[in-house]
């Protein structure tokens, strides 16, 4: 695949899922944008991944060019429309790569599919813990500007436990697993990152000093070269931000 255009793949409820195919060879690699994001926040990072793989940016149902159908936007819906994209391209496994409530979905992917599922990069996933109060009123600011100003919301209405107890206590997946997060996260604290790996065996950590909620976007190289040394396949350990 060489590709570089946006696409559509469609549901079994006939929504379409809006994706992008960047470059020409290499294992799979699905990223999955946040909350308030789309599949455009991962350009800088599927630039450097295109490289060495074939890179899948995906508009989630419900999120940038993707239809926007009615009914519950859970978890599980949205991770349906990941699958969809992969069936679509005939893909069997990928890299899971996820930030924030793509996290979240990467994590119901790996547990619903585990055999689709190779490595898993979670990027300050939603799930494991509360919002920060700033991070609160920064949500409720954004909510409040998009109402006022009578433009459409860039995301739908989610139906997901941000803090989940259950996932913090086992999220029952066995592939391996990288967990990355910003030091200076105003939303999620890179605190969290430690539940996540003691909810998934194995799993390791990179806290990055210079970033905030989204790494991806705010060091992107940094990133990328953490994530192209994770899927190649070597064993990296955990990395905490330094200490003033």
């Amino acid at each position: 695949m060489t590709q570089s255009d946006l696409r559509p793949a469609k549901m079994a409820d006939g929504g379409r899922v809006a994706y992008e195919v960047t470059g020409a060879g290499g294992s799979p690699v699905v990223l999955l944008h946040g909350g308030t994001g789309t599949r455009r926040d991962w350009d800088a990072v599927a630039r450097a991944l295109s490289e060495r793989h074939v890179v899948v940016a995906v508009d989630m149902i419900g999120f940038g060019d993707s239809d926007r159908p009615p009914g519950r936007y859970t978890p599980g819906r949205l991770a349906d429309s990941v699958i969809c994209v992969m069936d679509e391209l005939e893909i069997d496994s990928a890299h899971l790569v996820g930030h924030s409530v793509g996290g979240r979905v990467a994590v119901e992917v790996a547990r619903r599919h585990p055999g689709r599922t190779d490595r898993l990069v979670l990027v300050a996933p939603m799930g494991f813990g509360r919002l920060t109060a700033p991070g609160f009123m920064l949500g409720l600011i954004h909510w409040a500007a998009h109402r006022l100003t009578l433009r459409p919301l860039p995301y739908p209405d989610l139906e997901l436990v941000i803090d989940d107890a259950d996932l913090r206590r086992s999220v029952g997946i066995t592939a391996d697993t990288r967990v990355l997060w910003g030091a200076r996260d105003a939303f999620l604290p890179s605190r969290y990152a430690g539940r996540v790996t003691s909810a998934i065996p194995g799993a390791t950590s990179h806290i990055f000093d210079g970033a905030g909620h989204a790494p991806h976007r705010e060091i992107p190289e940094q990133l990328a070269e953490d994530l192209i040394e994770f899927l190649s396949g070597r064993e990296i350990p955990s990395v905490s931000a330094r200490r003033p």
